[in-house]
C-alpha cells in the first residue's frame, strides 16, 4: 500500500504543456502546437505554370514559393504542388509552417531592418 502513495504522474514523451488547453499535447514533427497562427505573416516569392509531358499529351499544374514568419526569428520555407494557384499556395503555406526554424539574433549586433547606404 505505501508504493502506490509514492506514484507520481509521468509527463507524457514527445508532448508539451499547453497553458491555454490546461493539456498535453502531442507534438508533431515540425510543427509546434503551441504557436499563434495569427501571428504568422505570409509572402509569396514566386508562382509559375509548370508543364509535364505524358502520353495523353502535357500536363500543366502550378508551383509556389512561399516564406511564412512572424517577425520575431521565426520563419518557415516551402514549395507547394497543385492543380490551381491556390491549391498550390495553400501546400507551400502548409510545408513551411513544417519546417519552421529560429533566427536567434540580438538586437544590439544585427540590423533588423533595411537599409540604403
Amino acid at each position: 500500500n505505501s508504493d502506490f502513495s509514492k506514484w507520481q504522474w509521468k509527463v507524457p514523451s514527445g508532448a508539451s504543456f499547453d497553458s491555454s488547453k490546461g493539456a498535453f499535447v502531442r507534438e508533431q514533427p515540425g510543427l509546434d502546437p503551441t504557436i499563434k497562427l495569427d501571428t504568422m505573416r505570409q509572402s509569396t516569392l514566386a508562382m509559375s505554370r509548370m508543364c509535364t509531358m505524358c502520353q495523353s499529351g502535357r500536363l500543366y499544374y502550378y508551383r509556389c514559393i512561399m516564406v511564412v514568419g512572424n517577425g520575431k526569428g521565426l520563419y518557415g520555407f516551402g514549395i507547394g504542388f497543385g492543380n490551381s494557384p491556390k491549391e498550390a499556395r495553400k501546400d507551400a503555406s502548409l510545408k513551411a509552417l513544417q519546417r519552421l526554424e529560429l533566427v536567434d539574433y540580438d538586437h544590439d549586433r544585427m540590423l533588423l531592418h533595411p537599409i540604403r547606404g
